[in-house]
């Protein structure tokens, strides 16, 4: 009984949820990014359009694919340049932060 009592309870709250209006929304950004073109790197965008283009292939997944093209992405400069900025900012925020915990 105790348990019929809590299900209908949970249905109706639930009922009444789905009966209000959706909240408001955050407002958009002015400028959304609609294309990556001079953002993503020439390689890595070659490597995933061959990846998918792979993966649309019936009877090839493309897993061999994405490995080879993983490994060839780690050893370009590009990729090498960008990972190192991302660890450093990584490493900064990371001091910033423990820093601050500090005070």
């Amino acid at each position: 009984m105790v348990y019929f009592s809590a299900f209908i309870s949970g249905a109706i709250y639930i009922l009444k949820l789905m009966a209000k209006p959706p909240g408001t929304q955050e407002p958009l950004p002015d400028a959304v990014p609609t294309r990556s073109a001079g953002i993503t790197p020439a390689a890595a965008l070659t490597a995933s359009k061959a990846c998918i283009a792979a993966a649309c292939q019936p009877g090839r997944g493309g897993y061999t694919d994405e490995l080879e093209f993983t490994r060839s992405l780690l050893t370009n400069p590009e990729t090498q340049k960008r990972v190192t900025a991302f660890l450093a900012g990584a490493t900064e925020s990371s001091t910033q932060s423990k820093s601050g915990a500090a005070r």
